[in-house]
């Protein structure tokens, strides 16, 4: 029997940082075949991960945001698990340094060089847009 509740806990672990334990009422992730909205009661739910933005809208109705870097959801009875390879939080944001990584991964993507890795600098060119929207709060 599931209990019907308006919360979800969300822990949210990187490999090289403490995990984040948060209570919210929605929660926007980025999946690999979408973004999806989790809310209180939902179906349990397995999902890859896509670099972008989480949002994470608190009981308070404060929002949160994160810049995330592929990884694993795991939805079961109002619990949500997210395993990312990184995960910053707004205010986290070295934004100067991912201006600078835009810049170099769309002069990378510009050029028709053979020794380029153009899925590489479409990745950065990703993750640095992820998380300069992250800082500006500018997720979807």
């Amino acid at each position: 029997m599931t209990v019907q509740t308006d919360t979800l806990k969300l822990e949210l672990s990187t490999p090289d940082r403490a995990p984040v334990s948060l209570e919210a009422r929605e929660i926007t992730i980025p999946g690999a075949k979408g973004v999806f909205t989790v809310l209180p009661n939902h179906t349990p739910y397995l999902a890859t991960l896509s670099v972008g933005v989480m949002i994470v809208r608190g009981t308070d109705g404060s929002e949160n945001f994160f810049a995330i870097n592929r990884g694993f959801a795991e939805v079961v009875q109002n619990q949500i698990l997210i395993l990312t390879q990184t995960a910053e939080r707004e205010e986290e944001v070295d934004v100067e340094r991912a201006e600078k990584a835009k810049e170099r991964a769309e002069e990378r993507l510009q050029k028709r060089d053979a020794d380029i890795d153009h899925m590489r600098a479409e990745f950065a060119l990703r993750r640095a847009v992820s998380r300069i929207r992250a800082h500006q709060r500018d997720a979807y």
